[in-house]
């Protein structure tokens, strides 16, 4: 799998919600789909098929955010639990 990128988003319906989307669409063009909600934090992630885990990281230059590993990934897993 490429490097799939991500924002995570706060809602006011949801709270922190993750949004993964491929790497031939850009941080901006995929926060224009959220033009209500407030970006938290965006970068890249990596999925590890022998521990079944993402892995956050990076930073958004078209959004000018940085990721944070730790509470990303926390969102991002959970998608694979609920699988």
């Amino acid at each position: 799998m490429q490097h799939w990128k991500y924002i995570l988003f706060c809602t006011a319906m949801h709270g922190e919600t993750i949004v993964l989307f491929p790497p031939h669409i850009t941080h901006a063009d995929m926060r224009s789909a959220f033009p209500n909600d407030k970006v938290i934090s965006a970068g890249f992630l990596n999925f590890n098929e022998a521990t079944q885990r993402f892995t956050c990281y990076g930073k958004s230059t078209s959004l000018g955010v940085e990721s944070r590993p730790e509470e990303d990934e926390f969102f991002a897993n959970k998608l694979v639990e609920r699988l």
